[in-house]
């Protein structure tokens, strides 16, 4: 028997649906330039487990910062200077070996750099990262996923992958996005719940 198109799409089915379909669970449009410190989206872990979160065009509003991902609980974002462990590995598009960073004992999960070489900033951040909640004796929420920028004005572009995960927390409902000691200038971030029973 065939598999029909709406099935193949499966995320306008909800939670019902089988495993495979995703549900926006919501959308922060891109701010007015510089309003906001952060984009947060909370109640996650009810209705799924597994999430996609899908961030476009991020840009700061001035100075030079990384952008910066982040986990947490009902208590708040999880922002002490050891709750996280990541990796991210990252490659220009002429170069043909990687760089990476790591992040062994940080307050954060670094999505991009402040700086790319000495200057040049990031802009236009795309990214994809997906998420586990589960805690559990034997697991920790994790995110990993890729993202990909412009390096400023001249036209270069850098990406590759990233994984992290965050420790010293009960049980995580939200996720967000800043700058470090800046505002969003831009940016649209959407969260999808995955169904995966």
């Amino acid at each position: 028997m065939g598999v029909s198109a709406y099935e193949k799409l499966g995320a306008l089915g909800g939670p019902s649906v089988g495993g495979g379909a995703w549900q926006l669970v919501t959308t922060i449009p891109s701010p007015y330039p510089g309003s906001v410190s952060s984009m947060e989206v909370t109640g996650l872990g009810v209705d799924f487990q597994y999430y996609a979160v899908v961030g476009s065009n991020f840009q700061h509003s001035s100075g030079s910062a990384e952008l910066r991902f982040l986990m947490g609980d009902s208590g708040g974002m999880q922002t002490g200077s050891g709750d996280y462990l990541w990796h991210r590995a990252m490659n220009d598009q002429d170069v043909s070996t990687y760089q990476s960073s790591i992040g062994f004992a940080d307050d954060s999960i670094q999505i991009s750099p402040g700086t790319t070489g000495t200057t040049t900033e990031p802009w236009g951040i795309d990214f994809v990262l997906y998420i586990n909640t589960m805690r559990d004796s034997n697991n920790l929420p994790t995110a990993h996923g890729h993202y990909v920028y412009q390096e400023g004005s001249n036209g270069d572009f850098s990406g590759g992958q990233i994984f992290g995960s965050v420790s010293n927390i009960a049980n995580m409902d939200r996720i967000g996005v800043e700058y470090a000691g800046t505002t969003i200038g831009e940016g649209r971030l959407s969260v999808y719940g995955i169904a995966h029973d």
